[in-house]
């Protein structure tokens, strides 16, 4: 009588059935016709049994073995080769100590080895861009730690639990983790193993658990926040799944700091190699068509858009264009595979047919990238489905304005009440033959979409037929309407907790989604741009984007007037920045040069005369003296070098032509010889300082607020080792990586929006970038001298910060301003100078061409050889550093071979005449 999916009876049965029993079953059926299909079924049974049952084994191996079994299904392996995972920096007040590059660990690819670099952190969120594959890594580690349970009788045992099953009505996750485990394990107590800290608990995205409204929302996650902390000191353990930082920053709890993993985007070469791997015929045309194309790099990045885009290649590589039509095509090949298979629910001839003759006609002759045959009720009753899932939640019909959009469960009653047919549940067994729908026969009877992103692409599709999407992603920006306020929420924060973004309302990928197939995209996307400016911007700048020339230059010119409007909230003026970047700033005019496109950065005049540089008051005595330097006039970048210049340099060949790398020391750094020497010797001289204090002046650091308990332990341990010990732990830190072709943090999600400047260079990178810029312009780019510098930030008034003497934390990205990386340029309109500089004060240090020696100034040619060996003077503070370090008279110095992921590029211009 089983009319939905064969692979989901076959799941189904074998969580009911062990396989021994299930063939003894199938051995009984009285059809004679179908005895070898069911001799050749019984035969793959056996032979993909991963773990026999045993007779009188204890629950928690009985248990393991069941988890082995169900999870030894395709769908839960995963090829670990192109998997990046990272552990966000632990911040903290690093800041106020002796700046040195961290080491950099290769990130892993096993979450096992992510909970062991935190065991001193029982808790921890992962992180991932939708698609990114959060819940099969919980799932491959779920397995993976079923099968230690085999092997060692006191390891913990994995609990898999997807939030969104988290009911409405239920406050105290204990009680219903309890009945959720007996529901499953009843010979097993939740209880008594949580006690003896016997348990992992993986918990799958919190951003899909059910919400009234956005308060009710905050109001569950505490729920959690307070039961994470009972739940870890037994000791157990936990990972919560996450889309985004802001929804896992309200888990931290006096009594528990979570860390965060990233799921990284694959890099460049992983995509190469995954194209190789699985679709080799293909790869190198695919290799081709993508190689150049940051936007479409980026939206494969992630295993299951890759994974799409391999199973719609063209036979020259032909690859979709964008997100829209890769599920349009998996939809398609769904159909056509579920046809060929004499589906019954799709190949009716009736007039009552889900999926009409002319349906089935129509299917291999679509040439629209995003058309489906929707003659019958099918395909449109699963969006209707989709968009219906997207505006309530399971068990309440009343809509919330600010509802956010998420992957909720329905039962089934209520998913055919929301579809509207006759035939709803057929409608629904044929979603599950395509591998659209799921239904958990697990522990409930509840409908869900296979993936959220498969949700949102059917809620898309409706929603182009509903008209604007206005009023469901209507967004406050200004600062006065925003609750709490920006000033309420820095005041609640503790020092290592990042700035949450602006709130989100849940429903941005689904409109991005439905931008890109609206018959009418301009009209769509400048609906959305009074309720949502940068979300419209996003939509503008998505690859598959068709909106018209005209109206994105109407957008860019608003998100420009946004990000430095002094009545929106700082995080909507990150936002439009954002957006900006995506779309391109037009303030970065688009030129040709001898070596292919560049961006010719806005540049601000600064005239000739006589300033004052150093500062007398402070106590920092490298500052010191005050006194005069004469400055011939020059042109520097209104804003640090961006992502976006950045990136044309790397395109146009940088780091492989020899022209731009014009020191010895630069080309034998760009070949990996010594590359690895910068860091290394910046921490030889730490342990110098470090030997020279006692173990109590060290420790003292903690009370002063200089370090944190953690840092002081790690300074004491590298006091003490012995030489060979240190150098050892240099080699390993720090390893030769040889050549390189890109910044070190070029992939970091943090810092890779276009309009974010660039980070993670070192001085010999800066100045190739300046090289390539002046041949391509014919003028003369170079780094600042520290006194050019100086001089720009601080005027002939000689402010202490870039904007005036009395520090505000609002105008300028330092560590006072929570959030933990850098920002798009320019959105600090009150941090500007008053010739109209910005991001002088925080974002990023900038490198100066400036050895680094005791003032006075010294401007002779030696103190800018570019041939010379020391360290140079770094300048501005960064999102990383206290405002001490901001201040405009403040010198640093770092090694010309190190990178940081707060260090950067301003540029200066000298052309042939300057007025």
């Amino acid at each position: 009588e089983w009319a939905g999916s064969a692979n989901t009876l076959g799941n189904y049965l074998l969580d009911l059935l062990s396989h021994d029993d299930l063939i003894a079953l199938l051995g009984e059926v009285p059809d004679e016709a179908r005895k070898p299909t069911i001799a050749s079924l019984c035969e793959q049974i056996a032979n993909c049994r991963p773990v026999g049952t045993l007779p009188n084994e204890d629950p928690e191996r009985s248990y393991a073995r069941s988890l082995i079994s169900f999870l030894s299904q395709p769908r839960y392996q995963i090829d670990k080769r192109f998997v990046r995972l990272s552990i966000l920096v632990d911040q903290g007040v690093e800041a106020q100590t002796r700046f040195v590059p961290q080491p950099r660990p290769e990130p892993l690819n096993d979450l096992r080895d992510v909970l062991a670099e935190t065991q001193a952190h029982p808790a921890l969120v992962l992180l991932g861009a939708p698609g990114a594959g959060k819940s099969t890594l919980l799932r491959r580690l779920q397995l993976d730690l079923a099968h230690t349970a085999l092997e060692d009788v006191d390891a913990r045992l994995p609990f898999y639990v997807p939030l969104n099953k988290y009911p409405l009505d239920e406050t105290h996750p204990a009680r219903w983790l309890a009945a959720e485990w007996a529901r499953e394990n009843p010979s097993l107590s939740f209880e008594a193993l949580m006690q003896q800290g016997r348990l992992i608990l993986l918990l799958d995205a919190l951003n899909e658990m059910k919400r009234r409204d956005r308060d009710d929302l905050t109001q569950r996650i505490d729920q959690w926040r307070d039961f994470l902390p009972e739940f870890t000191q037994c000791p157990n353990r936990a990972i919560v799944t996450c889309r985004s930082l802001d929804y896992s920053l309200l888990l931290d709890s006096p009594g528990l700091t979570v860390r965060q993993c990233n799921v990284e985007p694959m890099s460049a070469e992983q995509i190469r190699e995954f194209l190789q791997v699985y679709v080799p015929g293909k790869a190198a045309a695919t290799w081709d068509k993508l190689k150049g194309d940051t936007a479409q790099l980026k939206l494969y990045g992630t295993p299951f858009f890759l994974k799409l885009l391999t199973e719609q290649l063209g036979p020259e590589g032909e690859i979709p264009n964008g997100r829209a039509a890769l599920f349009t095509g998996l939809i398609r090949n769904a159909l056509s595979r579920e046809i060929a298979n004499r589906n019954a629910l799709l190949t009716e001839t009736t007039t009552e047919a889900l999926f009409t003759e002319q349906d089935r006609r129509q299917l291999p002759q679509l040439r629209d990238p995003f058309a489906l045959p929707e003659r019958g009720p099918l395909l449109p009753s699963l969006s209707a489905l989709a968009y219906g899932m997207q505006k309530r939640s399971m068990q309440r019909d009343r809509l919330s304005e600010d509802e956010d959009a998420l992957q909720v469960r329905v039962s089934e009653a209520n998913a055919r009440e929301l579809i509207g047919h006759p035939r709803a549940r057929e409608i629904l067994d044929a979603g599950v033959s395509l591998n659209i729908l799921e239904e958990d026969l697990r522990s409930s009877d509840d409908i869900l979409f296979y993936h959220q992103l498969l949700q949102e692409y059917f809620a898309a599709r409706q929603l182009t037929k509903e008209g604007g999407a206005g009023a469901l992603v209507q967004s406050e920006w200004r600062a006065d309407a925003i609750r709490p306020s920006l000033s309420e929420t820095l005041a609640g924060l503790d020092m290592n907790t990042p700035l949450p973004p602006a709130p989100a309302t849940g429903w941005e990928e689904t409109v991005l989604l439905a931008a890109a197939m609206h018959p009418n995209p301009d009209a769509f996307v400048r609906g959305l741009m009074e309720a949502n400016l940068p979300l419209a911007g996003r939509c503008a700048a998505a690859p598959d984007s068709r909106v018209s020339e005209a109206l994105k230059d109407e957008l860019c010119s608003a998100l420009i007037a946004r990000s430095q409007d002094r009545a929106a909230d700082l995080r909507t003026r990150i936002a439009a920045g954002e957006a900006l970047g995506q779309l391109g700033d037009p303030r970065f005019e688009r030129r040709t040069g001898p070596h292919g496109d560049y961006l010719l950065p806005p540049l601000i005049k600064i005239p000739v005369g006589s300033y004052m540089i150093g500062d007398d008051s402070g106590t920092y005595d490298r500052e010191k003296p005050a006194h005069p330097v004469e400055i011939a006039a020059f042109e520097l970048g209104q804003f640090p070098v961006t992502n976006a210049e950045y990136a044309l340099f790397m395109q146009a060949g940088g780091y492989a032509q020899k022209q731009w790398w014009e020191t010895d020391a630069a080309k034998a750094w760009r070949l990996g010889e010594g590359i690895t020497e910068g860091p290394r010797n910046s921490w030889r001289g730490i342990r110098q300082q470090l030997q020279k204090l006692s173990v109590d002046a060290i420790q003292e650091m903690v009370a002063q607020n200089r370090a944190t308990p953690k840092q002081v332990e790690d300074w004491l341990t590298i006091k003490n080792w012995s030489d060979q010990q240190f150098e050892s732990w240099l080699v390993e830190s720090f390893p030769d990586t040889g050549a390189v072709d890109e910044p070190e943090y070029w992939t970091d999600t943090r810092f890779n929006n276009p309009a974010q400047p660039i980070v993670g260079i070192t001085w010999h990178e800066a100045r190739a970038y300046c090289a390539w810029l002046s041949a391509q312009t014919g003028w003369v780019f170079r780094l600042p001298t520290e006194a050019e510098w100086e001089v720009a930030c601080r005027g002939q008034a000689g402010r202490r910060y870039a904007y005036g003497d009395e520090f505000e934390v609002t105008a300028g990205n330092t560590f006072e301003s929570h959030l933990r990386r850098s920002t798009p340029v320019g959105i600090y309109l009150d941090g500007a100078t008053p010739s109209g500089l910005m991001d002088m004060t925080g974002n990023t240090w900038d490198w100066t061409s400036s050895l680094l020696a005791d003032y006075p100034y010294d401007d002779s040619p030696a103190h800018e050889d570019v041939n010379a060996t020391g360290v140079r003077v770094l300048r501005g503070g960064s999102w990383y550093y206290f405002r001490d370090f901001a201040r405009g008279s403040f010198r640093y110095d770092f090694d010309p071979d190190s990178r940081y992921y707060g260090v950067g590029i301003r540029v200066v211009c000298v052309r042939p005449l300057i007025l």
